[in-house]
């Protein structure tokens, strides 16, 4: 095999997300396919057509984006930037 035909491969492979080596470079926790996407999304659809009960989604192999909120304040943005000016933040108003 020649240099040009492994790059090509590895390419090839790194853009199939159902590889294990394209899972890694996206940082998932297990490959996937996209076909495996839409059973899930099909999935938690029927889950969530029930209207008195709520269930979690089926987990993704990819981070959470709401993982870094970390919680909810009653204080005002003018409060918040004039705490974290007192503990050595420099934040203007």
């Amino acid at each position: 095999m020649s240099w040009g035909e492994a790059v090509r491969q590895a390419q090839s492979l790194a853009d199939d997300p159902s590889t294990r080596l394209a899972a890694r470079l996206s940082d998932h926790k297990h490959p996937w396919s996209y076909e495996w996407q839409v059973l899930t999304d099909l999935y938690d659809l029927t889950q969530n057509a029930h209207p008195f009960k709520k269930r979690t989604p089926y987990p993704r192999p990819w981070r959470d984006p709401r993982a870094d909120h970390y919680g909810h304040t009653a204080k005002t943005r003018a409060e918040v930037i004039s705490i974290l000016n007192a503990h050595g933040h420099k934040l203007a108003n």
